[in-house]
Parts: structure tokens; C-alpha cells; sequence
């Protein structure tokens, strides 16, 4: 699995702090609190991550998982 591919831009939140490869995605949603969790949005990110991680995963694997962690990211009011 290659969690290190890294998105075209990162994506920053509004703390300052930056997402910037598959792992830091997978990771973010995994440790959220349970409250966020519930919302779908996360569970989605997670498969996406996956997917972005897989040897044959394509440009367009990574690009729909950032997708998804902004939409995420803007729903919980982070960016």
C-alpha cells in the first residue's frame, strides 16, 4: 500500500494545520471524535483512502478522496 502518495495541493485547515497525502487523511478521520464520525461523510473518506492507497490506484483515486475530505472538512466547519 503506498499511504504516503500526496494530494496536487494540500489542503489546509483552518487551524494552520495541512493535510497533505493519503495517510494524513485516513489518519485525520480516524481520530476525529465520535460525534463526526457519525455524519457518513468520514466513513466515505476512509474508503476512499484505501483506495488512493492501493498499488493500482490512479490520479483520479487520489483526487476523489480530496474531494470528499473537503466536503467533509467544510461540513464539520474546519476549513
Amino acid at each position: 500500500m503506498a499511504w504516503n502518495r500526496r494530494f496536487r495541493s494540500p489542503i489546509v485547515l483552518g487551524d494552520g494545520h495541512y493535510l497533505e497525502t493519503v495517510r494524513d487523511a485516513a489518519e485525520f478521520a480516524l481520530f476525529l471524535p465520535a460525534t463526526s464520525k457519525n455524519s457518513g461523510e468520514w466513513d466515505l473518506v476512509l474508503d476512499l483512502s484505501w483506495r488512493a492507497a492501493r498499488d493500482d490506484a490512479t490520479n483520479s483515486d487520489i483526487d476523489a478522496l480530496k474531494e470528499r475530505v473537503v466536503i467533509a472538512l467544510k461540513a464539520e466547519g474546519l476549513i
